[in-house]
C-alpha cells in the first residue's frame, strides 16, 4: 500500500463486482456500500435493529400498548397532582424562594424586616426552614 492510498473495506468492491453482496449489505441486488470521507458509521448491515438489538415492534402494537398504559397513568396523575413534588424535610435558601414565587433577595428582606420567621436550622452559614415552618407562616392570617 502506498502512503497516499486508503485501506478498502474487504469485499465492497470486488465481492460486489462478481455478483456478491460485499461485506457490510446483505441485499445481493443493491449497490455496494461504502463510508465516504465524512461518514462516521458503518452501512447498514439490513437489520434496523442491529444484532444485538431486539426487532422492532410495529407501530400498530406500539400504539395499543400506549392505548392500554395511557389511562393508568392518568388515574396515577390525577392522585399526585395535589401533593408537593419536594420530599425534602428542610428547604436551603433558594429552594424556599422558588417554592414560594420570590427572588432569593426579597425573602432576604423579608427576613431581615422579621415578616418572615427565622430558619428552624443552620449548618456553616446556610440556613435551613422546616416545610412545616413554611406552611404555618403561609397560612397564618395577615402575615
Amino acid at each position: 500500500m502506498r502512503a497516499n492510498e486508503r485501506p478498502r473495506l474487504l469485499g465492497t468492491e470486488a465481492a460486489a463486482g462478481e455478483g456478491e453482496a460485499g461485506l457490510y449489505n446483505c441485499d445481493s441486488t443493491a449497490a455496494p456500500a461504502r463510508m465516504g470521507p465524512g461518514s462516521t458509521s458503518p452501512p447498514s448491515t439490513g437489520n434496523p435493529a442491529g444484532p444485538d438489538r431486539p426487532k422492532p415492534i410495529p407501530l400498530a402494537d406500539t400504539l395499543a400498548r400506549l392505548a392500554d398504559i395511557l389511562p393508568r397513568l392518568a388515574r396515577v396523575l390525577e392522585r399526585t397532582e395535589g401533593r408537593t413534588q419536594n420530599h425534602r424535610l428542610t428547604l436551603r435558601i433558594e429552594e424556599l424562594a422558588e417554592a414560594i414565587g420570590v427572588s432569593r433577595r426579597v425573602l432576604e428582606r423579608e427576613l431581615s424586616a422579621g415578616r418572615f420567621p427565622k430558619p428552624d436550622l443552620r449548618i456553616g452559614k446556610m440556613p435551613l426552614w422546616r416545610v412545616e415552618t413554611v406552611r404555618d407562616w403561609l397560612e397564618r392570617p395577615g402575615r
